[in-house]
């Protein structure tokens, strides 16, 4: 997939090309970044959920009026 994350070959240049035909990205490796795309979408979503729970308590313990998300 990239530089950083796919294995060392140490005979990596003695190899033939790919077949023209071939794809580069296969069901495993296409797979594999929907895995991916999933852990960073739910980690960043719970990241937002947890983030604005933690202000609206904040708020509320410092004395402020509840948010009600409209603008003044």
């Amino acid at each position: 997939m990239a530089l950083g994350i796919d294995p060392l070959r140490s005979n990596v240049m003695h190899r033939p090309p790919r077949p023209p035909g071939e794809r580069i990205l296969n069901i495993r490796r296409l797979m594999a970044i929907t895995r991916a795309q999933w852990a960073v979408c739910l980690a960043t979503a719970s990241t937002v959920l947890l983030a604005e729970h933690a202000w609206r308590a904040a708020r509320s313990r410092l004395g402020h009026a509840p948010d009600t998300g409209t603008a003044n």
